[in-house]
């Protein structure tokens, strides 16, 4: 298993069903492994004050458990994390996981406001 309940201070819940949706397209091979990946996290909430800080362990921990499906390894040599956060009518946090090569391309849009 690759969160451990042990002296867990968040909630599992939240984790749980990413990581048997992501097993599940492993066995399936429908995953793509990158060399060098982006992990985008874009917060959307109606309330910008209501944002959780961006060193939120919660995100550092799905981190750890994506990178074990996308990438080698969870080292920064292996991934760029991009935070965004979005004024909106819904509350989510969406999440993106591209191939770095597509980092450049992906900032213009947020420039350009097509996210």
């Amino acid at each position: 298993r690759l969160l451990s309940k042990k002296n867990s201070k968040v909630n599992d819940c939240f984790f749980d069903p990413i990581y048997y949706l992501l097993s599940d397209l492993q066995k399936s091979n429908k995953i793509k492994r990158f060399q060098k990946a982006t992990f985008c996290f874009i917060y959307r909430n109606s309330d910008l004050a209501r944002l959780p800080d961006y060193d939120n362990i919660e995100t550092k921990r799905l981190i750890d458990l994506l990178s074990s499906y996308f990438i080698a390894d969870d080292n920064s040599r292996f991934y760029n994390q991009l935070n965004i956060s979005v004024e909106s009518n819904i509350n989510c946090v969406q999440i993106l996981i591209f191939d770095d090569i597509r980092l450049h391309e992906f900032v213009n849009k947020i420039k350009d406001n097509m996210i």
